[in-house]
């Protein structure tokens, strides 16, 4: 029975399953980045937040995993040429979550839940799968930032949208959404 299981378990390594293995940091979440950039999607409301101040609205565009891109960095989600913008403002989740999960999962707003799928409750279990990276942006790249410099006598604002938006034009035309910001290579 046991060399059965061992040989189930080598098969499903085989035909694609991924290691449920995080590199833990030692306040227990995960550090590594897959791949594939790709996350099981789960959502997360919480009244105080590891990265700074928040306003407690879960209706927002945050995510937690600031282990893996750093507090107030700008990530992107996307699925296909559907994108949104995300601040990072916390922590987790925790590798028991992303082991039990056998997949690294990105943690956001219920606003980034219902934007993919109707509904403002992810769980690991549903298996929503979300492409993520690290934008070159921070928080203060944001709208909502006030991050501006002087280039050949002009005052230019570096601002990006947090929220729905797309790298792709016609897309980002079509569906009206801004495009995500200047890293147009990132997806």
């Amino acid at each position: 029975m046991k060399v059965l299981f061992v040989s189930i378990m080598i098969l499903i390594l085989i035909i694609g399953g991924e290691s449920t293995t995080c590199t833990c940091n030692s306040h227990n979440m995960c550090t590594n980045m897959p791949s594939d950039n790709v996350y099981y999607l789960t959502s997360f409301c919480d009244s105080s937040v590891a990265c700074g101040s928040f306003s407690g609205n879960c209706n927002e565009y945050y995510s937690a995993d600031y282990s893996r891109f750093g507090c107030n960095s700008i990530i992107s989600c996307c699925k296909g040429s559907d994108c949104v913008n995300l601040k990072v403002i916390d922590g987790g989740p925790s590798c028991s979550v992303e082991n039990s999960a056998g997949k690294p999962v990105v943690d956001a707003s219920y606003s980034t839940c219902k934007h993919f799928t109707g509904s403002t409750s992810c769980g690991w279990s549903d298996h929503i799968s979300v492409t993520c990276k690290k934008t070159s942006f921070t928080i203060e790249d944001t709208i909502e930032g006030t991050n501006t410099d002087k280039l050949d006598g002009y005052i230019r604002n570096h601002t990006i949208p947090l929220g729905p938006c797309s790298y792709n034009s016609t897309f980002a035309e079509v569906n009206q959404v801004p495009i995500c910001g200047s890293d147009l290579n990132l997806f």
